[in-house]
Order: C-alpha cells, then sequence, then structure tokens
C-alpha cells in the first residue's frame, strides 16, 4: 500500500506540473487560431507547440527506464529515418 500511494502520488505531483504548462500551450493554439496568428509549421507542424513538448517530458522522463543512451539513440534514429524517408515531415508540415 505504501508504494501504491507513494507512485500515485509521484504522478499526481507530475500531473501538477504539467498543468501550466499544458494550459499555456491550449491558449498559444487558440490565441494563434482566433487571432489567425502566422504559424511556422515546419518548427513544430501545425498544431503542435513547444509548450506541449515541455508538458509531456515529467511524464515521459518517469516513464522510460534509468538513465541510458540507447533508447534515446534509436528513437533518434527511427524518428529521422521516417522525416527523411517516410515522408514523415510533409505530414508534419502540411496536416489540416
Amino acid at each position: 500500500k505504501i508504494r501504491h500511494c507513494s507512485s500515485f502520488n509521484f504522478g499526481f505531483r507530475q500531473f501538477n506540473r504539467m498543468l501550466p504548462l499544458l494550459f499555456m500551450g491550449f491558449l498559444r493554439l487558440a490565441t494563434h487560431k482566433g487571432l489567425e496568428y502566422q504559424e511556422h509549421a515546419s518548427e513544430y507542424g501545425v498544431h503542435w507547440n513547444f509548450f506541449f513538448t515541455l508538458a509531456l517530458l515529467p511524464l515521459i522522463v518517469a516513464i522510460l527506464p534509468g538513465p541510458s543512451w540507447k533508447l534515446p539513440a534509436v528513437i533518434l534514429i527511427v524518428y529521422q529515418g521516417m522525416l527523411a524517408f517516410g515522408g514523415f515531415q510533409e505530414w508534419i508540415e502540411q496536416s489540416p
């Protein structure tokens, strides 16, 4: 029970850390769409912004295993391959 309670508290703390960044991300998304502000799709795509990336980092760090260079290297190689050869970059930049 103690372990379950501490993992629940850890998850709750991570969620509380994410809330302000998620709020700012949705606020930025709403204001940019509402004001029809110019967006550079080559940075994060059409619907993504840096606040969402920052908000998800604590969750990703909590899920991933301990420090290692192997998993990030595999993710980097697969993602770059998808961008270069899989048509993923065009989809990110031009999705509705």
